[in-house]
C-alpha cells in the first residue's frame, strides 16, 4: 500500500519536514526523508483563509517511499546516528563527530563526498548524509558504533522534559 498525505500546514513547519530544496536539512528532515518524500505543491495567500493567518501557508503532499532508503535493520542505528550528531557539543562535523570518526577518516569523506569539516551538519545533503552514514556502518568500529546507542531516545526523554508552552495561550 503506497501512503500519502495532502496537508494544508504553516510553511515553516513544512520546511523543517521536506528539509532541502525548501529549506537547510533538520535532523526531522534527515530521520523523516529515508522513509518518505516532501513536495511543497501549492502556496497559499493569506487572504485564502478567512480570518487572514499571520502566517504563510503551504499544501504539502508527503508520499512514503516505494524503496526505503535505510534497511529495516539499520534504521534504529541510523536515528542514532543522527540524533548523536544533532545533539553533540560542537557548530561543525569536525567537533560534533570526533567521537566517532578520527580525523583522518572525517577529512576523507569530506574530498570523498564533497563537503567541508567545518560545515555545520545542516548544510549538508540528505545524499551526502547517506553515504556518511553508509560509511559509519562499515568503516567504524563496534566500539565507536556504541558510543551512538540511545541517543535518539536519550534525546526524546530529555525533549519530554521541556516545559512547552502554546505561544497562543495568554496566561
Amino acid at each position: 500500500m503506497l501512503l500519502k498525505i495532502y496537508i494544508i500546514i504553516q510553511e515553516e513547519a513544512a520546511r523543517k519536514y521536506a528539509g532541502n530544496p525548501y529549506n537547510r536539512e533538520s535532523m526531522r528532515s534527515l530521520l523523516l526523508k529515508p522513509y518518505f518524500e516532501f513536495k511543497i505543491i501549492h502556496r497559499f495567500r493569506k487572504t485564502d483563509f478567512t480570518p487572514v493567518p499571520k502566517v504563510n501557508s503551504v499544501f504539502l503532499h508527503i508520499k512514503k517511499r516505494k524503496n526505503i532508503l535505510i534497511d529495516e535493520n539499520s534504521s534504529d542505528l541510523y536515528n542514532n546516528f543522527i540524533a548523536y550528531i544533532f545533539s553533540s557539543s560542537g557548530n561543525n562535523l569536525k567537533e560534533k563527530t570526533k567521537n566517532i570518526f578520527s580525523f583522518k577518516q572525517l577529512k576523507r569523506l569530506s574530498q570523498d563526498i564533497g563537503f567541508q569539516i567545518t560545515d555545520s551538519p545542516v548544510n549538508l545533503s540528505f545524499e551526502k548524509w547517506l553515504k556518511i552514514f553508509q560509511y559509519f556502518i562499515t568503516g567504524v568500529s563496534t566500539d565507536k558504533q556504541r558510543l551512538i546507542y540511545n541517543a535518539y531516545a536519550k534525546l526524546l526523554n530529555e525533549q519530554s522534559k521541556i516545559d512547552k508552552r502554546n505561544r497562543n495561550f495568554k496566561y
